[in-house]
C-alpha cells in the first residue's frame, strides 16, 4: 500500500526518470517541511521569513504538480532553481549576509538543481547561482545597512 502512494507521489520508475524522480522526492520533503517552518516562524514572531516560507512552499508545491502531474520537468527545474536563488536571497538579506550560513546554501542548492537537470541547462544553473551571490555580496559591500544582523557578539555568532 505504501509502495503504491509513494509511487503515486513521486512516480513509477517506470515512466518517470530518475531526475524526475529525484525532483519529485525533494519536493514531496520539501513542501510539508517549509510549511512546518511557517508555523515555527509565526510562533516565534519572524513574520517575514514565515511569510517568504509561505510563498517557497506554495510555489514548490506548484513546480511539483508542473513536473509530476504536466509532465514539465525541465521548466520545473528552471523555475525552482530561480525560487530557490531568490528565497536563498531573502534568507541572506534577513540572516546576517556573508556573517551568516546562507552562502553555503546557495552551493547545496545549485549542486542539488545540477543533479537533476539536463546537461545543457548546467551552464544557465551556473551563471543564476553565480550572478545571485556576487549581486549580493556586492551590495552588501556598498550598502551594508541593509543586511540584518542577529548576532550580538562575534562569539554568539
Amino acid at each position: 500500500m505504501l509502495k503504491k502512494y509513494w509511487f503515486w507521489l513521486v512516480g513509477d520508475p517506470m515512466s518517470i526518470s530518475l531526475e524526475g524522480r529525484i525532483f519529485h522526492t525533494i519536493s514531496v520533503i520539501a513542501i510539508p517541511t517549509v510549511c512546518i517552518q511557517v508555523v515555527f516562524n509565526l510562533l516565534i514572531h519572524l513574520y517575514q521569513a514565515a511569510v517568504v516560507a509561505a510563498a517557497v512552499a506554495i510555489i514548490q508545491l506548484f513546480l511539483y504538480y508542473l513536473s509530476r502531474f504536466k509532465n514539465k520537468l525541465n521548466l520545473a527545474i528552471i523555475l525552482s532553481a530561480i525560487e530557490i536563488n531568490i528565497s536563498n536571497s531573502f534568507a541572506y538579506i534577513y540572516n546576517s549576509g556573508i556573517e551568516g550560513s546562507i552562502l553555503l546554501l546557495f552551493a547545496v542548492s545549485l549542486f542539488l538543481t545540477i543533479l537533476i537537470s539536463a546537461r545543457r541547462q548546467w551552464l544557465f544553473l551556473f551563471i543564476l547561482n553565480a550572478a545571485t551571490v556576487i549581486s549580493l555580496l556586492y551590495v552588501e559591500f556598498i550598502r551594508p545597512g541593509m543586511i540584518l544582523q542577529h548576532y550580538s557578539s562575534r562569539q554568539e555568532m
